[in-house]
């Protein structure tokens, strides 16, 4: 019986899985957009942001598959790249634990941290202060604006984050942003930055 269990929960992950990988080639760019949300116009925008401080921790908050994570630590020389996400949301609803071992391997063999658990969580146990946050979680403006007001608190040098003039009512980033830091300094696509 044991065994049956057991291959019916590997067939549900592979059948996850394949349907995933099904998205990941698909020609439709919302499936595409999914895996990480950011154009490559934005990438090179939030790579150059971080290049502003060589050596530094760099913290993302939000990072679905791991892919802008990825790119800061091939692309920006670093202390620390740290990545954190609880898993609990991804479009191809995956369950979290899949999800994150799914990062994991997207994310072997580069400098990337991964740190499970929410930003609310992270905050409240961050033993250091990152030189650069961006944020691309949770986009309701309740949420953005406790991240903001902790990162500016703390004195983060450069914080940035996606969804920035989204026009979907359920976020709030561009609210949140121009409340707690004022207009930013930068805005590329939906990326935006402000210097702390």
């Amino acid at each position: 019986m044991s065994r049956l269990v057991a291959l019916a929960r590997h067939w549900r992950a592979a059948r996850t899985a394949l349907s995933t990988l099904g998205h990941l080639y698909s020609e439709d760019s919302e499936a595409l957009d999914a895996l990480g949300g950011l154009t490559d116009e934005e990438v090179r925008a939030v790579v150059r942001w971080a290049t502003n401080a060589p050596g530094m921790t760099i913290v993302e908050i939000g990072t679905l598959f791991g892919l802008t994570a990825h790119e800061l630590s091939e692309q920006v020389v670093v202390g620390r790249v740290i990545a954190v996400d609880d898993f609990s949301w991804n479009p191809f609803g995956i369950p979290p634990d899949v999800h994150e071992a799914f990062t994991r391997r997207i994310l072997r063999g580069t400098k990337v941290e991964i740190v499970r658990m929410t930003s609310a969580a992270w905050r409240e146990n961050a033993k250091e202060v990152p030189d650069m946050i961006f944020f691309d979680a949770d986009h309701r403006y309740e949420v953005m604006k406790k991240e903001l007001e902790w990162a500016k608190a703390k004195g983060v040098k450069i914080i940035a984050g996606h969804d920035y003039g989204n026009p979907n009512p359920r976020f709030g980033v561009t609210r949140a942003v121009d409340e707690v830091l004022g207009p930013p300094d930068e805005v590329v696509g939906m990326c935006w930055m402000k210097k702390g």
